[in-house]
């Protein structure tokens, strides 16, 4: 958020007004994130696809190595549907596909209850294309 500022100063061709946000996978959770504790209005756009919204419900072996297993202060923290209050201000796209092993739909799911439950609007994309590489 802070580069955000010094790199509008250098290059006044920067709109403040049409800033956005991407984010994939662990991306969309920082997406989600950065608009939850950004300053009120801050994201004009916000794209969070396949975030993790609770880190208790993604790959125990990867959270563990970051977060520990027993710091429940840690995943609350990273938890993006406690407070999604400032996503009224910002236009969210949350998408997500249902053939995702890597980041689960329930956390798609999670967030979208807390959304509702907030009474926040938001465009969503599930997909159920797979993949075959």
């Amino acid at each position: 958020l802070c580069d955000f500022r010094i790199l509008s100063k250098k290059y006044p061709i920067l709109d403040k007004n049409r800033l956005s946000i991407f984010g994939w996978s662990y991306g969309g959770f920082v997406a989600a994130k950065a608009t939850e504790i950004a300053p009120t209005g801050f994201f004009k756009c916000a794209i969070s696809v396949a975030p993790v919204a609770n880190f208790l419900f993604y790959d125990a072996a990867y959270t563990e190595r970051y977060m520990g297993d027993a710091e429940k202060v840690a995943y609350e923290n990273g938890d993006i549907i406690r407070n999604v209050s400032n996503f009224k201000n910002t236009h969210l796209l949350l998408a997500h596909g249902l053939y995702d092993d890597n980041v689960h739909f329930q956390h798609s799911a999670l967030f979208m209850e807390a959304l509702q439950a907030a009474d926040i609007e938001f465009d969503l994309m599930v997909s159920r294309l797979l993949l075959l590489y």
